[in-house]
C-alpha cells in the first residue's frame, strides 16, 4: 500500500506520485455491471417513522450457515433463468478479470501478436528510458558538484510542503489496506487506523502517523482527487460533460483554463515543472480538442490532480503538513542530495533492469493478451448494428407512447443516436500501438538539467532526495507506468454508458457478444437518453409504481425508507423502457433477459461459482445507498417476471424469501422490494 514508483525524470518526480500513491485507500468499485449513465450526488436519505415489525418473522443475517444457504438458493434461481457462460476468472496486479472459453482460446494467437508487433517497440521505450534517466541524474549530479559549496540548499515553502507530503505517506507505508477503518472515512470523512494497526505504531511516530492519516483523508476529499478518480473510471469527456454541465468544446477550455491558473501558481516555484506539464503531449492534445487514448487521459488526470494539488499548499496552506516533526534542513543539505543522487546512479543495475523489464513484460504481455483476445469480430459488429436499427425504431414507438405530445423531439433524438461500438482486434492493435508512442514521445519532453535556474535547482534537489527517501523502496519498479498502461486494457465487462450532451452510447464488448440480452442493454440506453431528453413527466401511476417497487430499504431503527425516487429511478425507469421494447418486439426468450449479462462477473471459488457481489448484503438488497442500481438478481427477477418467463424455483425462491424481515448485525432492518408489473 501507498507504493510511489518513481521514474527517475524531474517532470515524473510529482506529476505521477498522486496516482500510485493513494489509489489504494478506498474500496474499490465493483465491476461487471453497467456503469451509472450520470454521476449525481445522492441525497440525504430522510427515513419515516414507524413500526412495521408486528407479525413478521425475524431472521439474522449475519449467521453464516444461514447466508450460504439462502446464497445457494438465489444461485440456483439464476442458472434456471440464465445461461451462465463458462468462465475463467484470472487476477492480475490486483485486478480482476473474466474471459470466456471461446477468447481463452484466441490467447496463444495474441500472445504472438504481441510478442512481433507490440514488445519490440515497448522493449526500445525500456531502454530508451533507461538511458535518459541515468543521464538526466549524471547531468544533475555535476551540477550540483560544480555548484559553490553551500551548507544547504534554500527550497521554498512549495517544496518543503511536497517533502513533507511525501513524508506522511511514508508513515503509512507498512500498513496494509486490512488495517485501515473505513468506517471513520464515510461517516466523520477521517481515515483512521484499526486499534491492533495503531498499537504496532512506535511510540515516536503516533504523532506524525496520526498526522499522516489527517492529510490523506484531506487529500482523498479534495476536490482534485475526487476528479481525477472521476476521469479514470468514466473517462475524460464523460467527466467535462457533467462537469462543466456544458457542449464539449467549452467544458474543454473551461477545464484547461482551471489547470494554467494551478500551473501558474505553482510555476512561481518550480517553473520547470509548470512548462514540461503545459507542454506534454498529452496536454497538448486536450488544448488541441483531439480524442485521448487511455494512457493519455490518464496522463491529464494525472496533471489535474498534481496541479491543483500542489496549487493548494501555497493558496490553502496545509497546517497539517506544518505540525509534521520533520527537520527539512538535513534532508536538503547539499551534500545529502549529492550523496541520495550517487545512490540512484548506483542502483541501477542491470539485474534490476532486468527484473524490472522482465516484469514489465509479463504484466503487459497478459494485459494486452487479454484485451486483444476479448475483442468482437468484424462480423459480430455488423450484427449487432442491425439490431440496433430494429431497437431505434421499436423505441420511437414505446416513447410515443409516454410523451404522445413530444413525437418530433423523441424521432429526432432516437434517429440521431450515435453508438460507439468497441474496436475489433485490428483497431485495437493499432490503439495499442499508438499508446506506447504516446510513452516514447514523453521521453523528449524531459528537461535538460544543464539548463537549470537557480530556483529550480533548489527546489529540484530538494523534491529529488524528498522523492527519493521517501517514495522508493527496494521492490521498486522502475517501468511500473509502462505496466500501469497495459492494465488499462484488461477487459471490462459491461461498462456502456451515455453521452447525454452529445447524444452518443457507448457500447460494451461484451452486449456486442451477446447479442440477445445485447439488444435490450440498447433499449435500456434508449431508456435513459429518453428520460434525459424529456425529463420526468410522463405517466404519474408508471413513475410511481417504479418508486414503490423499493418503499422498502435499509434504515438504524427497523423503519422503511423511502429512497426508491432518489436512488433507483433511473436505472428502473431504463429497465422498465428496455422490457417494453423487448415486449413489444416478441423477443422475451430467458437469452433476452439484459438481467443475465449482470451475472458476468461469476468468480469460480471453493467448488461453485459466486454470482454475488460484496455491495449486497442480501441477494436481493443493495447495501449500498450510493448505488443507483438495484441488486442484480432483483433486476433479473424484474425482467422475468415482465417477460411472463420467471421459473419456478425463482417463484419459490422470492416467496419464501418475502415473508422475512432480516436483522443486520443485531440492528438494521431489510425487508426485501417488491416485484410488480409496472404500466
Amino acid at each position: 500500500m501507498f507504493k510511489m514508483s518513481f521514474k527517475v525524470k524531474i517532470f515524473a518526480l510529482v506529476l505521477f506520485f498522486l496516482s500510485s500513491a493513494v489509489v489504494g485507500c478506498l474500496p474499490k468499485s465493483e465491476k461487471y455491471e453497467i456503469e451509472p449513465i450520470k454521476m449525481p450526488e445522492v441525497p440525504e436519505i430522510k427515513l419515516p417513522s414507524g413500526d412495521l415489525l408486528t407479525g413478521l418473522p425475524d431472521v439474522h443475517i449475519d449467521d453464516a450457515v444461514w447466508a450460504e444457504e439462502v446464497r445457494g438458493r438465489a444461485q440456483s434461481c439464476v442458472e434456471s433463468l440464465c445461461s451462465i457462460p463458462s468462465t475463467t476468472y484470472f487476477e492480475l496486479e490486483d485486478e480482476g478479470y473474466l474471459l470466456q472459453q471461446a477468447e481463452i482460446d484466441e490467447l496463444p494467437q495474441a500472445h504472438q501478436i504481441f510478442e512481433t508487433e507490440i514488445w519490440p517497440k515497448m522493449l526500445n521505450f525500456i531502454e530508451e528510458d533507461r538511458t535518459v534517466s541515468k543521464n538526466q541524474l549524471v547531468d544533475l549530479l555535476n551540477f550540483y558538484e560544480m555548484s559553490p559549496v553551500d551548507s544547504q540548499f534554500n527550497v521554498t515553502e512549495f517544496t518543503a510542503s511536497y517533502i513533507r507530503f511525501l513524508y506522511s505517506q511514508n508513515l503509512l507505508t507498512p500498513y496494509a489496506a486490512d488495517d485501515f477503518d473505513y468506517d471513520f472515512l464515510v461517516s466523520d470523512k477521517e481515515l483512521r487506523l484499526k486499534e491492533a494497526a495503531m498499537n504496532r505504531v512506535p511510540d515516536d511516530q503516533k504523532a506524525d502517523v496520526t498526522l499522516g492519516l489527517k492529510i490523506l483523508s484531506r487529500l482523498i476529499y479534495s476536490d482534485a482527487y475526487q476528479n481525477a478518480r472521476l476521469i479514470e473510471k468514466h473517462g475524460l469527456r464523460t467527466f467535462l460533460l457533467y462537469n462543466y454541465k456544458t457542449d464539449i468544446v467549452t467544458a474543454k477550455r473551461q477545464f484547461v483554463s482551471e489547470i494554467n491558473e494551478s500551473l501558474d501558481a505553482v510555476g512561481l516555484h518550480l517553473p520547470i515543472l509548470a512548462n514540461q506539464i503545459k507542454g506534454s503531449v498529452g496536454f497538448s492534445k486536450l488544448l488541441a480538442g483531439e480524442d485521448m487514448l487511455p494512457v493519455e487521459e490518464s496522463d491529464v488526470a494525472s496533471t489535474y490532480q498534481t496541479s491543483l494539488m500542489l496549487s493548494s499548499f501555497l493558496n490553502e496552506p496545509w497546517q497539517e503538513l506544518a505540525d509534521l516533526s520533520l527537520d527539512i534542513d538535513s534532508l536538503v543539505d547539499r551534500s545529502s542530495i549529492i550523496d541520495s543522487i550517487k545512490q540512484m546512479i548506483a542502483r541501477d543495475s542491470d539485474e534490476r533492469f532486468q527484473a524490472s523489464r522482465d516484469k514489465a513484460h509479463e504484466i503487459c504481455k497478459q494485459s494486452l493478451a487479454a484485451h486483444l483476445g476479448s475483442r468482437p469480430t468484424a462480423a459480430q459488429i455488423d450484427t449487432f448494428s442491425e439490431a440496433v436499427e430494429t431497437i431505434k425504431q421499436e423505441a420511437k414507438l414505446q416513447a410515443n407512447q409516454l410523451y404522445p405530445n413530444q413525437q418530433p423531439s423523441i424521432q429526432q433524438m432516437i434517429d440521431s443516436a450515435n453508438f460507439l461500438l468497441p474496436t475489433t482486434q485490428d483497431g485495437a492493435l493499432r490503439e495499442i500501438r499508438d499508446s506506447v508512442q504516446f510513452l516514447v514521445d514523453g521521453l523528449e519532453e524531459l528537461a535538460d538539467m544543464k539548463s537549470l535556474s537557480p530556483i529550480d535547482a533548489q527546489n529540484v534537489g530538494g523534491m529529488l532526495v524528498g522523492s527519493y527517501r521517501y517514495s522508493f523502496d527496494g521492490e521498486d519498479d522502475s517501468f511500473q507506468g509502462l505496466s500501469d498502461m497495459c492494465l488499462k486494457y484488461l477487459p471490462k465487462g459491461l461498462v456502456d454508458h451515455t453521452y447525454t450532451f452529445e447524444n452518443k452510447v457507448v457500447v460494451s464488448t461484451n452486449t456486442v457478444k451477446t447479442p440477445q440480452a445485447g439488444a435490450a442493454i440498447v433499449a435500456h440506453e434508449l431508456g435513459h437518453r429518453v428520460q434525459a431528453e424529456l425529463g420526468k413527466p410522463g405517466r404519474a401511476g408508471l413513475n410511481q409504481c417504479l418508486v414503490d417497487r423499493h418503499f422498502s430499504g435499509i434504515s438504524q431503527e427497523g423503519d422503511q425508507s423511502d429512497e426508491g425516487l432518489n436512488q433507483f429511478f433511473d436505472e428502473d425507469f431504463a429497465d422498465n423502457f428496455s422490457t417494453k421494447i423487448m415486449v413489444s418486439l416478441d423477443m422475451t426468450e430467458k437469452e433476452n433477459n439484459l438481467g443475465c449479462l449482470l451475472f458476468g462477473s461469476a468468480n469460480e471459488s471453493a467448488g461453485r461459482v459466486n454470482y454475488f457481489g460484496s455491495n449486497t448484503v442480501h441477494p436481493l438488497v443493495i447495501n449500498n445507498t450510493d448505488d443507483v442500481h438495484a441488486a442484480s438478481l432483483h433486476r433479473l427477477l424484474q425482467v422475468a417476471h415482465d417477460f411472463g418467463s420467471t421459473t419456478q424455483i425463482c417463484k419459490d425462491f422470492y416467496t419464501e424469501e418475502k415473508k422475512n424481515i432480516y436483522f443486520v448485525n443485531g440492528t438494521k432492518i431489510i425487508t426485501i422490494p417488491e416485484i410488480k408489473t409496472c404500466h
